[in-house]
């Protein structure tokens, strides 16, 4: 593949899922790892509200168990709207969770800021 159509396939994707190694010899993807793999992200202070969209028919299981990463590796957050509606809406009935800062931080989540479209990863699971 020429490396001019790599860059236009990693720079135009709109969900940002690729990049290009700082050595320009490889590629890897973002997000969906199914392994386990270090994206050089460092824990940041997250703004006051992050949403996380997801379908009415989860509600319970958050109310009782907390948000979970389920098979991901981090739970999804975002500050915009939009994008926490693009992805709760694939699950059913679409709801919105309103994460406050200061609660998050106070029960011991951690947070990663991405620079991909989706915004933030919460590290830890918590039921609170």
């Amino acid at each position: 593949m020429a490396r001019e159509l790599l860059d236009e396939v990693v720079q135009s994707n709109d969900k940002q899922r690729f990049a290009i190694s700082n050595d320009g010899l490889s590629i890897r993807a973002n997000q969906g790892h199914s392994l386990k793999i270090n994206l050089d992200l460092i824990p940041e202070s997250p703004p006051p509200v992050l949403l996380h969209g997801t379908a009415k028919k989860s509600i319970s299981a958050i109310k009782a168990d907390g948000l979970k990463k389920m098979a991901r590796h981090h739970v999804h957050l975002t500050e915009d709207l939009e994008v926490a509606n693009a992805v709760g809406r694939r699950y059913g009935k679409l709801l919105f969770l309103k994460l406050i800062q200061k609660i998050c931080l106070r029960t011991g989540l951690h947070f990663l800021k991405l620079l991909i479209a989706f915004g933030w990863l919460s590290l830890f699971q918590s039921n609170t």
